[in-house]
């Protein structure tokens, strides 16, 4: 966009100069004969004259000290030049021509003589377009001209007028302005020229063809009660029809009294003016930028890829171009980003790594800022571990089924290549990832339901992205119900005394340890439920346990060996856990004889809480961690055989 400064500050003569300027250097090419030149020469006369101020100094009437921008149309800039005397301008009979600086005495007279047909009269404008507050702006010469507020313009008559409601025009910064004084009074002006209320549709004879679109008239109508009355005409139409020649004036009320203005009434200029404002001329300085990260999908769901978003902040009202940069913190270099006219940018597909970000401003006379360098910030990318899950409910079905579900999780990453994976804990509250087993089987990370054992105690979830980082676990709490009766026909428990046979493992004060560097191991039950005959149960299993690093146990106070205080539990283990313990049962339809190799026992089956038919069950525990730098302890392990109760008739 390219703006024209003009080439003087009197508005009259600017106009001039604007619209003989050829189209070739943005003008409108306009000739001297398109011209009202009379109109034209009095306005530039009228906008020279001294108003005295209240410095006792004097200025002029009128002035624009601005520019024109190319691009606009020459009736935006028009009405630009013209609002800075607080008038009009038209093309009245092929000429462009200006009014509304000054009271001008009417010349022309209508009288009743000359009306061909009725009037109409409007005695006030609409509610909507009233208002008696104005403000407005002007740029502000001692202060770099930034632009500045005016003194706020109310009347407390046109306010009492409208039943006490402040009615605002915001004239918002007047063009080319940068008198204090003289923007007063072109407030004023604006606001006693918008009071005006009655207006009048004349249908006049040919007659009133001198009239022109602008001018000031009387109207003098005895039966209205109007002597020489005196009008603005802002409307001109002719018609010609069968019956003749005929003018249409839409007039105004007016009077000389709308351009009065007294020394009196010039409002001071705040002490101090604007010395903290920024200045258009200074260098102006920026922010660092801060950096946000987000996963995106590629077109056609190829993959997940990381976008970075940049932002930056300044006081400067002047800055109009931003450009960013951004380096790995090896990188000699930064890479430079493309302008743009906003403080935020958007860099896709970056790797993930440590990075310096930084930006710079350029203001609109070409003044770039210094570049503020951000301190080195980590992209995480699909290294990021992924938000929680939220809105987990959990709702038990049938007596034997509890079905979870939660609200679709936010990360792409975990939705697209991720897992969701759950455990159980016997508590009802303070259940951990560490203190709990595995149930059921994980599922899709973008899935947002999973059918599980039920089981009374606490259910945990926990999102893992497609590089298999684990995020924070959220739990729901559930005691186990059912429409069908039960009653306890056996209990199994091993602890505390855990005398099983053991492999891999050992006992002590009252845990069942796995032996340091081992990664598997089994532990046997001693006992065995016997129902005596073949009978339909459900059995379900009760672990309470913790999955610790091993470099947490102590030594014996001889320093002998390794040991597990009684009160492990308490205080071992981590956020995380990598290890369980797996509960399979074997089944028989056989009296279970002192040696178990003598019945017919079933196959080992992992189980939760699960159905079975059979006499007796044998169980055993399987512990399991990832590596040997994990150990599991075994506290409680308990298995529960229920049955239904039905009642007769």
């Amino acid at each position: 966009m390219m703006a024209r400064r003009v080439s003087s500050g009197n508005p009259a003569l600017c106009l001039r100069d604007y619209m003989l300027t050829p189209q070739l250097r943005g003008g409108p090419g306009w000739r001297p004969g398109d011209l009202d030149e009379d109109t034209i020469l009095a306005l530039a006369n009228l906008a020279e004259e001294q108003v005295p101020l209240a410095s006792g100094a004097t200025e002029n009437r009128y002035a624009f000290n601005g520019v024109l921008e190319t691009e606009a149309t020459a009736a935006a800039n028009l009405n630009d030049l013209s609002s800075s005397w607080g008038g009009w301008w038209t093309c009245e009979r092929g000429r462009l021509t200006v009014g509304g600086a000054a009271w001008e005495e009417p010349a022309f007279t209508v009288t009743e003589d000359m009306l061909v047909g009725g009037i109409q009269v409007t005695a006030r404008k609409p509610f909507e377009e009233q208002f008696n507050t104005v403000k407005a702006q002007y740029a502000d010469p001692e202060n770099e001209h930034v632009v500045t507020d005016l003194p706020v313009l109310d009347s407390a008559t046109y306010i009492a007028a409208d039943n006490g409601e402040p009615l605002v025009l915001d004239m918002g910064e007047l063009p080319g302005e940068t008198g204090f004084a003289r923007g007063q009074r072109l407030m004023k002006l604006a606001l006693l020229k918008g009071r005006r209320q009655k207006q009048v549709t004349l249908p006049c004879s040919l007659a009133a063809w001198p009239v022109r679109l602008g001018d000031n008239i009387r109207v003098s109508l005895p039966r209205r009660g109007w002597t020489a009355k005196t009008f603005e005409v802002t409307g001109r139409t002719v018609h010609i029809g069968e019956d003749g020649v005929r003018v249409t004036l839409s007039c105004i009320e007016t009077g000389p009294a709308i351009f009065d203005w007294r020394t009196s009434e010039e409002m001071p200029k705040p002490a101090g003016g604007v010395p903290t404002l920024p200045s258009p001329t200074a260098k102006p300085v920026v922010s660092a930028p801060t950096m946000t990260e987000e996963l995106y999908e590629t077109r056609g769901g190829g993959g997940v890829k990381t976008r970075v978003r940049l932002s930056a902040t300044t006081d400067n009202p002047f800055v109009d171009a931003w450009q960013f940069a951004w380096r790995p913190v090896s990188a000699p270099e930064p890479t430079l980003r493309s302008l743009t006219d906003t403080p935020e940018d958007m860099i896709d597909d970056v790797a993930p790594g440590t990075y310096a970000f930084g930006v710079r401003g350029r203001n609109a006379r070409g003044i770039w800022s210094d570049w503020a360098w951000a301190g080195a910030a980590a992209v995480q990318g699909e290294n990021a571990p992924p938000g929680a899950i939220t809105g987990l409910s959990v709702q038990a079905s049938g007596g034997a089924v509890a079905m979870l579900r939660w609200d679709r999780h936010p990360s792409l990453d975990v939705r697209q290549g991720g897992r969701i994976e759950f455990r159980h804990a016997t508590a009802q509250t303070g259940a951990s990832w560490q203190s709990s087993t595995g149930i059921g089987k994980s599922v899709s990370g973008g899935v947002t339901e999973a059918t599980l054992p039920l089981k009374s105690g606490t259910y945990l979830a926990r999102p893992y992205d497609a590089m298999g980082t684990p995020g924070p676990v959220s739990g729901i709490a559930v005691r186990a119900a059912s429409i069908i009766p039960t009653t306890t026909v056996a209990t199994l428990a091993e602890a505390p005394g855990f005398a099983g046979t053991t492999t891999g493992c050992s006992a002590a004060g009252g845990v069942l340890a796995m032996a340091p560097g081992e990664t598997r191991a089994r532990y046997a039950f001693a006992g065995r439920i016997d129902l005596g005959t073949v009978q339909p149960v459900r059995l379900i299993s009760d672990i309470e346990l913790l999955i610790s690093e091993a470099r947490d146990l102590f030594w014996r106070p001889s320093g002998t060996a390794m040991w597990t205080p009684p009160d492990a539990r308490l205080w071992l283990g981590s956020t995380d856990a990598y290890g369980d313990v797996d509960l399979p049962v074997s089944v028989t339809d056989d009296a279970p004889a002192a040696d178990p190799e003598t019945a017919r026992w079933g196959p080992w089956q992992s189980f939760d809480a699960a159905d079975f038919s059979g006499r007796a069950f044998r169980f055993r525990a399987v512990l399991g961690v990832e590596s040997p730098d994990y150990t599991i302890g075994i506290t409680g392990l308990t298995v529960t055989a229920l049955q239904a109760v039905f009642h007769p008739g």
